[in-house]
């Protein structure tokens, strides 16, 4: 039975996630890190430069290169970020399916979406979520060595002036909106967060998740390793032992 390990991190730099999930991807562990990050760019490695249509310094924002596939997408605060670092079962030749863990991370989406009264899709010739006609959730993901990492953002209530100085993901004919701005009311970043777990437990066998008064629980075998501020963000206490303070903890019987 594995555990998967869910965290809420709040905001976090983009270059200090990428090397916690890079930690996390050689450790083996499945988990699903929560957060926000600061004004991003982020460009795939199949990316096109001109995509980026003003130097990222001049509207508050960085430029990062990624190691993912798709184009260039922005993260910043009002947005959901998820990142699932989990082992994928294998498929024909012995390779895990990329494709297929895209298109069920975009259901797991649409279905957290349902369960908070959105009706959301999917559309065959673009990855991603919509809601009527408009881009809220971007997807892209790596796997090495049969696990994940990168994942999916969803646009809970982003500033929209933030996409127009890009093509989002290179298409340039289709909008991206936030859940706020397409749905007219506002959404708790908790709300759909809680949605996203639920959906993403239910979606990939996973038992459940035990919820107490002050939100998940779940606990952390061993320590972290890396630099101080890693630990930091696990809240990690001085004997680098990692803290159970705001984590989930579900099951699987998947292997």
């Amino acid at each position: 039975m594995t555990d998967l390990r869910v965290r809420w991190l709040g905001r976090v730099d983009y270059d200090e996630a990428d090397a916690l999930q890079r930690a996390l991807h050689a450790s083996g562990d499945d988990v699903l890190l929560l957060l926000e990050h600061p004004h991003t760019y982020t460009l795939g490695r199949r990316g096109d430069a001109g995509n980026v249509l003003v130097e990222p310094s001049s509207v508050g924002a960085v430029l990062r290169h990624a190691d993912r596939g798709g184009d260039v997408t922005y993260h910043g605060p009002g947005q959901l970020v998820a990142y699932p670092i989990v082992s994928l079962p294998v498929w024909q030749g012995g390779l895990p399916d990329a494709v297929a863990y895209v298109r069920r991370l975009e259901q797991v989406v649409v279905t957290a979406l349902a369960r908070l009264g959105v009706v959301a899709t999917t559309d065959p010739q673009y990855p991603g979520v919509w809601l009527d006609g408009a881009k809220v959730a971007q997807v892209g993901v790596r796997v090495e060595g049969g696990r994940t990492r990168h994942g999916i953002a969803i646009n809970v209530d982003t500033d929209p002036a933030m996409f127009g100085h890009i093509v989002p993901c290179g298409i340039a004919d289709r909008p991206v909106a936030s859940l706020v701005d397409r749905l007219g009311r506002p959404i708790e970043m908790r709300a759909v967060a809680d949605a996203f777990v639920a959906s993403f437990v239910d979606a990939y066998a996973y038992a459940g998740a035990k919820q107490t008064k002050d939100g998940y629980e779940i606990y952390v075998k061993g320590k972290i390793s890396g630099s101080a501020s890693m630990q930091a963000i696990w809240g990690a206490n001085d004997t680098g032992e990692a803290s159970a303070e705001g984590l989930w903890t579900v099951k699987t019987d998947k292997d």
